[in-house]
């Protein structure tokens, strides 16, 4: 790769690239498969498990990294070291084939969410979803699809994805076994913390967890950070955890959240683009944005993102509140083709009351 000068990094990129389009078809897909398969009343909770079933493989590679580095030394790590991860990887490939063989599709519009089955076949299908989610009337409420999930991507790869390189590396003097810490506060806080809370907005409404959630966040993340820039592996675990649970209070009921944001034709191609421009911007470039504050601001300076975003979600779930009922799903709407009863959720201006 070396011989290849600046081809290496275009193509690093690209393949980069093709990897972000199969992971962004991956989660929503499989948050739509699960959510649309349960009865409505239990959307929040089944929602939270995809979420936490992503964060189980983020742990996995926390716990990975945390042992690679444990066991081998820097050169070793450097030379070979590095590549273990990427081919356990291929047993990703079991799970796809067993939901490929065993899975049993679901067309949303048979007979559910007040949609009827009008004999539409594959042939008559819209082929081109894209088209439907980009008219006039689907804006805004892509718009909030976009702006809402942009708090957990960079609220999670800030506190969870570079947090470790940050108190290993750029913490002077470095927290001992960050990765180990990590690692654990990411189990605690996040991987056992999801389905409660998407449990708790069943039961309280989503708008009114996440709202608490992104509040929260946004006020105690920047202390929270504080005390990891102590540099004390105990008070950093603490600390990491905290964040941790408060993301989660955000971030379980948001899959429940978006799926109501759209009607069944476009949900999927709505939902996976919003949470796909939320991630490929505010997740993708946290890490950076935080590396360059701390290099010329400060440790404590990327702190700012935890309120920012919180205020961007905020926005997008202003937003959501404007949004067209045409075929979607509002929290609090009766479900008369089952008889569940649904959340009754309050309106955003009355959360924030």
């Amino acid at each position: 790769m070396s011989k290849l000068g600046g081809w290496s990094t275009a193509l690093l990129v690209i393949c980069r690239l093709f990897q972000g389009i199969s992971v962004g078809g991956q989660l929503p897909a499989t948050l739509m498969y699960t959510v649309e398969m349960r009865p409505r009343k239990h959307w929040g909770y089944y929602g939270s498990l995809v979420m936490c079933g992503a964060n189980v493989g983020t742990l996995v590679g926390n716990f990975v990294g945390a042992i690679i580095r444990s066991a081998l030394t820097y050169e070793q790590l450097v030379a070979w070291g590095w590549r273990i991860p990427f081919l356990t990887g291929i047993l990703n490939g079991l799970v796809a084939w067993f939901l490929h063989c065993k899975g049993k599709d679901h067309h949303p519009n048979r007979g559910v969410y007040h949609h009827e089955d009008d004999g539409e076949n594959d042939d008559t299908r819209e082929k081109f979803p894209l088209r439907n989610v980009l008219k006039k009337e689907n804006l805004p409420a892509l718009l909030s699809a976009t702006l809402t999930p942009m708090l957990f991507g960079a609220g999670f790869y800030v506190s969870f994805v570079w947090m470790a390189t940050y108190m290993q590396v750029l913490l002077k003097p470095g927290i001992e076994n960050a990765f180990w810490v990590n690692a654990m506060a990411l189990l605690f806080g996040v991987v056992l913390i999801l389905p409660l809370t998407g449990i708790l907005s069943d039961r309280v409404g989503r708008t009114k967890t996440m709202i608490c959630g992104a509040i929260s966040l946004g006020i105690v993340g920047p202390f929270m950070l504080w005390v990891i820039s102590a540099g004390q592996a105990v008070s950093a675990f603490f600390a990491q955890w905290t964040i941790g649970v408060l993301l989660s209070l955000f971030g379980g009921p948001m899959n429940a959240w978006l799926v109501e944001k759209f009607p069944p034709d476009v949900r999927l191609t709505s939902a996976a683009l919003g949470y796909d421009l939320a991630h490929c911007t505010a997740s993708a470039f946290s890490p950076l944005i935080a590396t360059v504050l701390v290099e010329n601001v400060g440790p404590v300076a990327p702190s700012v993102i935890y309120p920012f975003f919180a205020v961007v979600a905020i926005i997008g779930m202003l937003i959501s509140t404007k949004i067209h009922r045409e075929g979607g799903i509002e929290e609090g709407e009766e479900d008369d083709d089952d008889g569940l009863d649904a959340t009754i959720d309050d309106d955003l201006s009355t959360a924030l009351l």
